[in-house]
């Protein structure tokens, strides 16, 4: 049976606190690209060269948990967790991590340490009040089934699907150079039970050819909430470090179609 679990993650240990060697600079342009099954590679790699590096294990264990590898995570968040002192977060993800890997007694040992290293933590808390939590989980059975929407998945990027209209909306970057990846709009008319057609590219309007989405409908499906690149003119405004930042658009919804962004 599967665990539906969350994941808190940590933020990824900054590197521009240590000295920018090549390995920590070639681990710093993947996480830069979200690639993070590379990063992870970076981080082996120099904690071969250096094992007492926990920067290096805090990083890999994020990183192994952005990518969905949850045995090497919970290697090295079981590294981060038994070291004397440690943070109560490496503790918790520690705990995580085993439950997602189905340990569910070593998981129950791991909360239970989590619980006594941050008695006041909100999860401590809701743990020491729900003992059988896990033991509730596993023979819970469950409301639903998730299956890959192939009709909407490419090779590149695709995600944030939400329904719009008569179909579903998402964002991919499946229009872009693999080298320079964009995101785009893209929607797809819902035929039937989990059946899609006619996957095409939004509008114009929603579409910028610099980064558009992901986005959101209000409830009364009358304003479209968008994540685009900052512009200005059809040009990107950045900031003084030559940064191009997201900022989050809306429009009105008329007749099934935004148009007036602001």
């Amino acid at each position: 049976m599967r665990i539906v679990y969350l994941f808190i993650l940590s933020s990824f240990v900054s590197l521009s606190l240590i000295s920018q060697s090549d390995l920590e600079r070639k681990a710093s342009r993947a996480l830069y690209k979200f690639d993070y099954a590379a990063a992870a590679e970076v981080y082996e790699e120099m904690l071969k060269n250096n094992p007492e590096n926990k920067t290096a294990k805090v990083n890999a264990a994020n990183a192994y948990l952005a990518e969905g590898n949850s045995e090497r995570a919970e290697y090295w968040f079981e590294q981060l967790a038994k070291t004397k002192g440690a943070a109560p977060s490496y503790k918790f993800n520690y705990a995580q991590t085993l439950m997602a890997n189905k340990k569910y007694e070593e998981a129950d040992k791991a909360f239970e340490a989590f619980a006594a290293s941050a008695p006041n933590d909100t999860r401590a808390k809701f743990y020491k009040n729900n003992p059988k939590y896990i033991e509730t989980l596993i023979k819970t059975s469950p409301k639903f089934m998730i299956s890959n929407a192939k009709a909407l998945n490419s090779r590149y990027s695709d995600m944030c699907a939400i329904s719009f209209n008569d179909g579903v909306m998402f964002s991919t970057t499946r229009s872009s150079n693999l080298n320079a990846p964009i995101y785009d709009m893209f929607f797809a008319k819902v035929t039937g039970d989990s059946f899609y057609s006619d996957v095409a590219s939004m509008s114009r309007y929603v579409n910028t050819g610099l980064h558009d989405g992901p986005a959101i409908v209000s409830p009364d499906g009358a304003t479209m909430y968008l994540t685009r690149s900052f512009q200005k003119a059809g040009s990107c405004v950045c900031s003084n470090d030559k940064t191009n930042h997201l900022k989050i658009f809306s429009s009105p919804v008329a007749f099934g179609e935004a148009k007036k962004f602001e």
